[in-house]
């Protein structure tokens, strides 16, 4: 994106004022936008001033020559039509948890970013690297299909990353062949019967728990503590307060495989999280 700067006037005190116009373009480099004294017809720029406009607030970054634009920050929970575009929609806002997405006819299941999506699913990149697992904060979120949706939108409910405590906790972590690539230092692989994985730290929310077998992507549902594991592959348990997470043992999961977990961590206590997560079970009647 370039600025387009206008109707520049001089007026001479003890120091130099500029009066012009600054007009943005149809896109936004993240960081800020590029300014040098020279498109003022000045030799420094010691202090800049920008007015709010159309609901949007600015802010000169002087250390990088850039002028950074600011907007109101959305609702934590937002819900949002979606139009997809050659199998690619963008959210509005950045994204930290994923509720569901939908054309109203399927239920697409999510998948990290950086794996390629199958019938059924949808690639969300919330910011976060599949390869380390860092998160770029305050990235637009892209969708990407396997192939076109009906109606060519798509329903996506939504935490955004407004919701600070939400956004600190955010987590990918990744094992491969059963051992940590990412993720907690305690993450860990145990076989046992059923196999469980060891996440190091307890979990308020999960948006996803994904197995890469060779080439074979299948994100699993997740079922209650406590509850039977069926068909191989398909499902996981999460126990929320103990941080595990049980796998059928001829999912293979330390064989041959990548698992991606997309979670958000317990804060711990005195948390807004920690404090208001109620772990009591829905009775099955």
């Amino acid at each position: 994106m370039a600025l387009t700067i206008s109707n520049v006037e001089h007026t001479l005190g003890n120091k130099l004022d500029v009066l012009a116009d600054i007009a943005f373009d149809s896109s936004y480099a993240i960081g800020g936008e590029s300014v040098t004294a020279n498109n003022v017809g000045l030799s420094t720029i010691e202090r800049l001033i920008i007015e709010p406009c159309q609901g949007y607030t600015f802010e000169w970054d002087k250390t990088n020559a850039k002028i950074k634009v600011f907007q109101q920050a959305p609702a934590i929970v937002h819900e949002e039509v979606v139009t997809v575009t050659s199998k690619v929609g963008y959210l509005k806002w950045p994204a930290a948890h994923i509720e569901y997405v939908t054309d109203d006819a399927t239920p697409y299941k999510v998948i990290p970013s950086g794996l390629t999506p199958t019938t059924g699913q949808v690639a969300v990149d919330m910011g976060f690297s599949l390869t380390t697992g860092v998160l770029t904060r305050g990235q637009r979120c892209s969708l990407t299909f396997y192939d076109t949706v009906g109606g060519g939108t798509v329903k996506v409910s939504y935490i955004t990353q407004a919701w600070k405590e939400v956004t600190d906790n955010m987590v990918q972590a990744c094992m491969t062949d059963g051992v940590r690539v990412y993720g907690h230092a305690d993450l860990a692989f145990a076989s046992a019967t059923p196999d469980v994985v060891t996440m190091g730290e307890d979990l308020v929310a999960c948006q996803s728990v994904c197995w890469l077998d060779n080439t074979t992507v299948t994100p699993m549902f997740s079922i209650k503590n406590g509850g039977t594991l069926g068909a191989a592959a398909t499902e996981c348990i999460i126990d929320w307060t103990d941080g595990l997470i049980s796998f059928h043992q001829t999912d293979e999961v330390n064989v041959s495989s990548s698992v991606y977990f997309n979670y958000i961590r317990d804060p711990g206590a005195g948390s807004f999280l920690h404090d208001r997560f109620d772990y009591t079970e829905i009775a099955d009647a």
